[in-house]
């Protein structure tokens, strides 16, 4: 209990100690929280970018390159 109430207001990350406990207490999918946790910040440092990800050309080969090594 002591590691959700850290959490809750910030001061602590998820951990996947946390997760389980958490899930299988509150009936939810294994990684929720988790998840959660990852997309919040991706919107964190998004805003904190401010566009500079847009300004990154896509490597053309990417996707020949990806399914060479698959």
């Amino acid at each position: 209990m002591h590691n959700l109430k850290a959490v809750t207001p910030g001061k602590r990350a998820v951990t996947a100690d946390a997760d389980l406990r958490s899930r299988r207490f509150l009936g939810l999918s294994s990684g929720y929280w988790l998840r959660a946790q990852v997309a919040h910040h991706a919107e964190v440092a998004e805003a904190a970018l401010s566009g500079e990800p847009a300004r990154i050309k896509p490597w053309s080969g990417a996707a020949a390159w990806y399914r060479a090594s698959a």
